[in-house]
């Protein structure tokens, strides 16, 4: 038999923080979708750096859905719950300047699921393809995080 405490922990797994499956999903269908679960969806369309942030900023309970914006938009990244973000596509992570690399592979990790981050000395070569699933992390000669991580 469980006692209570045992039972608390089994079930505090249960609720779900992240769809993978809804990246790159209709907006419209994505937002219903979640909403149909209980959620409350916020939307976010590419946001500037010098762009006000919003009111409402939501919940840790709640999930951002960050968009290409316009007619017919994707959702760009994984819907994970959370408080709004400047935005996770644009122009990517300008607070983790000058932080340690682990420490900002781990927070983008951690934020980002499944995310690819790929990391080198300031200014090391790309490919050109572009993978929304990637990050690029530039170190400093300090192990520090010399630019602002972007996805490509």
């Amino acid at each position: 038999m469980l006692d209570v405490h045992s039972l608390e922990l089994i079930t505090a797994g249960t609720v779900k923080n992240a769809w993978p499956e809804f990246q790159g999903g209709d907006v419209q269908k994505v937002q219903e979708q979640l909403k149909a679960q209980g959620v409350t969806v916020f939307l976010q369309e590419p946001h500037e750096s010098t762009e006000e942030p919003p009111t409402n900023q939501g919940t840790a309970q709640d999930v951002w859905l960050y968009t290409n914006g316009g007619d017919g938009a994707q959702v760009q990244g994984i819907p994970v719950r959370g408080t709004w973000h400047p935005n996770r596509i644009q122009p990517g992570w300008p607070e983790l300047v000058e932080t340690g690399f682990e420490k900002a592979i781990e927070m983008i990790t951690v934020e980002q699921i499944g995310m690819k981050v790929v990391y080198g000395p300031d200014g090391f070569p790309r490919d050109k393809m572009i993978d929304r699933r990637r990050v690029f992390l530039d170190i400093d000669s300090h192990g520090n995080v010399a630019r602002i991580p972007k996805l490509g």
